[in-house]
C-alpha cells in the first residue's frame, strides 16, 4: 500500500509537471506571437514613412525649381529618405525572423510565410493589484511540489516499514518409505520452525535517514516553488500596470500630439511656411513616437499573456 501511494503521487507529479510545461510553453507562444504581431506593425509603420518621404521630395523639387530652397535642403531631405527606406528593409528581415520564430514553436517547418498574425492589439485592462496565496496554490509547479512531498512522506513511512519485524513460522512433515536403500523401514518426522529477525548490528538506520533525508529536501523545494510563483505573480502584475499606463499615456496624449505636430509641419513646409529642418525634425519625432507607442503595446500584450497564464488561469489542468 506504501509503495502504491508512493507511485501515485509521483504519478501526479508527473501530471503537474507537464500542465507546468505547457502553461511555459504558452507563454513563449504568446511572446513568439505578439513579436510578430508587432514586426507587421512595424513594417506598416516604416513603409508609412517612406511614403510620406516620397511626396516630401516631390514637394522639395517643386520649391527648388522655383526656388524657394536649396539644394543642400533637397539633399538633407534624400539622406532622410534613403534612411527610411533601409529601416523598411530591416522590418522586412525583422518580420520574417519573427514568422521563423514563431513557426518553429508551432512546428510548421518551412511555411513561415504563410503565418500572420490576424488579431488586434488586446485593450488596455485594469489588473487586480493584489497576490491571492490561493492562486499560488493551484499552480502547475507548485501542485508538482506538493506532490512529491505527499510521495516522500509515503517513503519515509515504506523506509520505517522495514523495522517490523516480521515473524515467520513454519511446520514441515516429512515420510520416508522402506526400500532397498532403506532398509531399517519407513517412518515419518515433524518438524516446526519459527524466525525472528534481531536486528542486533541493522536496524534500516541509512534507508531511514535517506528517505527523511528525501522528505526535507521535497518540502524545501515546496517553499522554493511557492516563493518563485509569487514572485511571478507579483513581477508579472508590476509588470502589466506599468506597460498599461505606458499605452493609455502613449494612446491618450503622446500620439496625438506628435501627429499634430507633424502635420501641422508638413502642412507648412509644403506651403513654404517652414524649412526643411522643421519638417525633418517633427517627422523623426513624429516616427520615433510611433515606433515607442508600438514597442509599449507589444510590451503589455505579452506582459498581460505572462499574468493571464500565471494568475488567471493557474487552475487549468
Amino acid at each position: 500500500e506504501l509503495r502504491t501511494e508512493n507511485a501515485t503521487y509521483l504519478e501526479r507529479a508527473s501530471r503537474n509537471d507537464f500542465s507546468e510545461a505547457r502553461r511555459q510553453l504558452r507563454i513563449i507562444v504568446s511572446q513568439a506571437y505578439y513579436d510578430l504581431l508587432a514586426a507587421q506593425e512595424r513594417l506598416l509603420t516604416t513603409r508609412e514613412t517612406v511614403a510620406l518621404f516620397d511626396n516630401t521630395m516631390t514637394a522639395a523639387q517643386k520649391r527648388k525649381k522655383a526656388g524657394d530652397i536649396a539644394g543642400a535642403d533637397v539633399d538633407r531631405i534624400q539622406v532622410d529618405a534613403l534612411r527610411a527606406k533601409n529601416e523598411a528593409r530591416q522590418a522586412e528581415a525583422d518580420l520574417a525572423k519573427a514568422q521563423q520564430a514563431l513557426a518553429f514553436l508551432l512546428g510548421l517547418g518551412f511555411k513561415e510565410d504563410a503565418i500572420h498574425a490576424a488579431d488586434r492589439w488586446p485593450d488596455v485592462q485594469q489588473a487586480e493589484a493584489s497576490v491571492d496565496d490561493s492562486v499560488i496554490e493551484t499552480r502547475p509547479d507548485v501542485r508538482a511540489a506538493k506532490a512529491r512531498v505527499d510521495a516522500a512522506m509515503a517513503a519515509r513511512k515504506l523506509a520505517l516499514a522495514l523495522r517490523t519485524r516480521d515473524i515467520s513460522v513454519g511446520v514441515q512433515y516429512d515420510h520416508f518409505p522402506s526400500s532397498d536403500i532403506n532398509t531399517l523401514g519407513g517412518g515419518n518426522s515433524y518438524g516446526i520452525g519459527v524466525q525472528i529477525p534481531l536486528f542486533v548490528r541493522h536496524y534500516y538506520d541509512g534507508e531511514i535517514r535517506n528517505a527523511e533525508a528525501a522528505l526535507d529536501t521535497a518540502r524545501e523545494n515546496l517553499d522554493k516553488a511557492r516563493d518563485i510563483a509569487r514572485s511571478d505573480l507579483r513581477r508579472t502584475l508590476q509588470d502589466v500596470l506599468s506597460a498599461a499606463d505606458r499605452v493609455r499615456r502613449f494612446q491618450e496624449e503622446i500620439l496625438i500630439t506628435a501627429k499634430r505636430s507633424a502635420d501641422a509641419a508638413e502642412f507648412a513646409f509644403k506651403n513654404g511656411a517652414s524649412g526643411v529642418m522643421d519638417v525633418l525634425d517633427a517627422r523623426r519625432s513624429y516616427r520615433a513616437t510611433r515606433l515607442e507607442a508600438l514597442n509599449a503595446q507589444a510590451d503589455y500584450a505579452k506582459s498581460l499573456e505572462a499574468w493571464r497564464a500565471t494568475a488567471l488561469e493557474a487552475n487549468t489542468k
